[in-house]
């Protein structure tokens, strides 16, 4: 009857309870193609059916992402080293907020001394001691909240991982060693462990002035490893090879770059 886009609905019962099932029957007057089967990203994109996939909230953040992951897997034949790319090219555009944070930790460092004066000072008048302290980090410029930042804008990135992990049946069908899906838990529990490890060496190579600093830190590693459990192994690599640059991003600003500045200034004055 020519009828276009015509929607009709039909339940069915299923049992003798009040269980139904709901289909929805679409009539159209030219013929269309249908796809049934798996969330393969390449089948649904060679017949334009890529935006068929729930890419979520993040979608403006997911859809690129999982493009250039794919992209990259393409020219490789590895959804590994799509992940390992990913983590250099994310600690390389963070590398200068990188390089104020370990300046930050350093001088932090150096204003302890100062810090407990003021704490044991005023360690009965704790308005006082907030105004003091904050008086001492404008005078030396110093932010302590500096740290967060570089870990803020990675929450996004984060997330979104997450959802490219799951969103087709693409990394559920890549193994990595030991581990037989990257969208899947390790069922040995090793890349996890691995990652609080390097979050520890990360705490013992920045110690803390504060010893419960110090102590939240490890706390935190700890809680970090229980809670990646749980959590797609392609997500616990990707954080675990974060951290891992992390570190040797640390070395080359401190034993590196800071030692260099700092040598060139002594030749200077000499």
């Amino acid at each position: 009857k020519g009828v276009k886009n015509y929607e009709k609905h039909i339940v069915y019962k299923i049992n003798y309870k009040n269980d139904y099932i709901s289909l929805s029957l679409f009539l159209y007057d030219s013929p269309k193609e249908l796809y049934y089967g798996a969330k393969d990203y390449a089948r649904l994109r060679n017949i334009g059916l890529e935006d068929a996939l729930d890419w979520g909230a993040l979608k403006i953040i997911v859809k690129p992402l999982f493009k250039f992951l794919y992209w990259i897997y393409e020219h490789t034949g590895s959804w590994v080293i799509s992940i390992v790319v990913l983590t250099l090219i994310v600690r390389i555009i963070l590398f200068p907020l990188g390089y104020k944070t370990t300046v930050s930790m350093l001088k932090l460092q150096e204003l302890a001394p100062r810090m407990e004066k003021i704490k044991q000072k005023y360690k009965d008048d704790p308005v006082k001691m907030q105004e003091e302290m904050m008086k001492l980090y404008a005078e030396t410029g110093f932010n302590p909240m500096s740290g967060c930042l570089p870990i803020l804008l990675q929450i996004p990135i984060f997330f979104a991982l997450y959802k490219v992990l799951i969103i087709t049946v693409d990394l559920k069908i890549s193994s990595f060693l030991w581990i037989p899906s990257l969208a899947d838990k390790d069922p040995f529990y090793l890349l996890p462990i691995l990652m609080g490890l390097t979050m520890i060496l990360q705490q013992k190579l920045t110690p803390s002035p504060d010893p419960k600093q110090a102590i939240i830190g490890y706390i935190t590693a700890v809680a970090f490893t229980l809670l990646f459990i749980s959590f797609p192994a392609g997500l616990v690599l990707y954080w675990t090879l974060n951290n891992v640059l992390n570190i040797a991003q640390n070395y080359i600003i401190k034993d590196v770059l800071l030692k260099g500045q700092a040598n060139n200034k002594a030749k200077g004055r000499g």
